[in-house]
């Protein structure tokens, strides 16, 4: 089959959980003779947004399209012709037998209409909630609270950094300021900003009501009616699945749980490293999101002689948080160790003692914590959403109250005090399904879509 994947950003640069399991099922479907592409989107800040090229990585053809996250209209974070028109390009060049969606931020919604008025089967795996919260898929608000479903009141207040609905189009950078985004050091860019802003026309006069309101509202209806579409959704945790249901975004019988597959070579001959000291660790992006500062807030209450704290990421993928994490007073028992290939997953591993998944938001299944299963290290993690159902509490890890560094501090002291916990959680971890297993679930319901069917599992 030739099969096209969508994705909102791609390897080598955005190494992600979506990223990584797009890569592998890519290449695994690769290797059993399937013909793969990527769609996917980069920030180019000196070159115009749409601008469309192809690259290959690690033998995957990819198309990708520039996108500087401009956004000329609010529309344009969710129905983009632009991108449209580059989606019928890439279709030209590779006509697919189907399409799978792993993310369609920084795309179109458009997107499904072209597949469907072609024919072709559609799949798409749900890998956070951004079809529900337009700000960034966490459903978490400015002032960091949950949400728990889609309310366009609420929603209201956090669209505010798209452009206002009832305001002509902001007008696209030019090219001294993108000349000036590549070139600039970053301070001087910041120091002479107002030369390039951009201001929207004033407002069109209106009946006083939130603009905003109205336009999220639009937003979500358009966004069911789009997915009516789709043939089939993969949600890999039971979380969201449920929680996609409750919200009345597809049908039940086209939305199966089916955690996504893993690589497992990097783990086969993982060999723990003793050590006298409590390892603890936590592997990711740097995100406000991913709550990394509550274990930063834990170990000032920990700098005990018999544990350490090891933090991994790049601490550039979001710098403003990134240098407020510099900033934070911290024990010298933590430590920043940067970015890693992936590749040595299983070595980095093989050093902690414990790994902790301390995000803000509910998650959907986490690449780290399967890693962590993979190397028989137990999990500290947050009580919500897909985090807590991978992580059974006292079983393979533990649970601490999601957004609570007091209560994270308390968990981390307990697995140093209480005699034979750690030992405990070892040992007994579920089985994470391979990549291979995946793929062969992925074929299947690929046939069946094809021949007009609608998969079961």
């Amino acid at each position: 089959m030739k099969i096209l994947f969508v994705v909102h950003q791609f390897l080598p640069r955005h190494a992600a959980g979506t990223e990584i399991y797009t890569f592998v099922l890519a290449k695994e479907l690769q290797a059993r003779g399937h013909e793969v592409r990527i769609f996917t989107t980069e920030i180019h800040p000196e070159r115009p947004q749409y601008e469309l090229g192809e690259r290959e990585h690690e033998g995957l053809w990819i198309h990708e399209a520039v996108h500087n996250h401009a956004f000329d209209r609010f529309e344009a974070h969710y129905l983009d012709p632009r991108q449209e028109e580059n989606f019928r390009k890439v279709l030209a060049s590779f006509p697919p037998d189907l399409v799978h969606f792993q993310h369609l931020h920084l795309h179109s919604l458009g997107y499904i209409d072209e597949v469907h008025r072609r024919g072709l089967p559609m799949v798409y795996t749900l890998h956070e909630y951004i079809l529900m919260c337009l700000r960034g898929g966490q459903l978490l608000r400015p002032d960091g609270g949950v949400c728990e479903a889609p309310d366009p009141g609420l929603c209201a207040a956090c669209a505010t950094f798209l452009p206002r609905p009832d305001a002509p189009p902001v007008p696209p950078p030019g090219p001294l300021e993108r000349w000036a985004k590549r070139l600039l050091p970053k301070g001087l860019r910041s120091g002479i900003g107002g030369l390039f802003r951009r201001e929207a026309a004033p407002p069109v006069p209106g009946n006083g009501e939130d603009p905003y309101v109205a336009a999220v509202s639009r937003r979500l209806v358009e966004v069911r009616r789009r997915l009516s579409k789709v043939d089939l959704f993969l949600s890999p945790s039971a979380f969201l699945r449920k929680l996609f249901l409750e919200n009345r975004m597809m049908a039940p019988e086209r939305i199966l749980h089916s955690d996504n597959g893993f690589q497992i070579a990097h783990f086969h001959k993982v060999e723990r490293v003793p050590s006298d000291r409590l390892r603890i660790g936590y592997i990711g992006t740097i995100a406000p999101y991913k709550g990394v500062h509550l274990l930063v807030e834990a170990f000032r209450d920990l700098d005990l002689p018999g544990i350490e704290c090891r933090i991994y990421g790049d601490m550039r993928t979001f710098p403003d948080y990134g240098e407020e994490l510099e900033a934070m007073e911290r024990p010298s028992n933590l430590s920043f160790e940067g970015r890693f290939d992936n590749a040595r997953i299983g070595e980095v591993l093989a050093g902690l003692d414990v790994l902790v998944v301390p995000s803000l938001w509910f998650e959907n299944s986490p690449l780290t914590i399967h890693e962590a299963f993979l190397a028989g290290v137990p999990v500290l993690t947050a009580d919500r959403g897909g985090m807590a159902e991978l992580v059974e509490d006292g079983v393979h890890g533990l649970h601490f109250e999601m957004g609570n560094a007091a209560d994270l501090a308390r968990k981390i002291r307990r697995l140093l005090e209480e005699p034979g916990l750690l030992e405990s959680l070892r040992g007994r971890f579920p089985k994470v399904k391979t990549i291979g297993e995946d793929t062969d679930l992925m074929e299947e319901r690929y046939r069946i879509l094809r021949d007009g069917g609608l998969p079961e599992r």
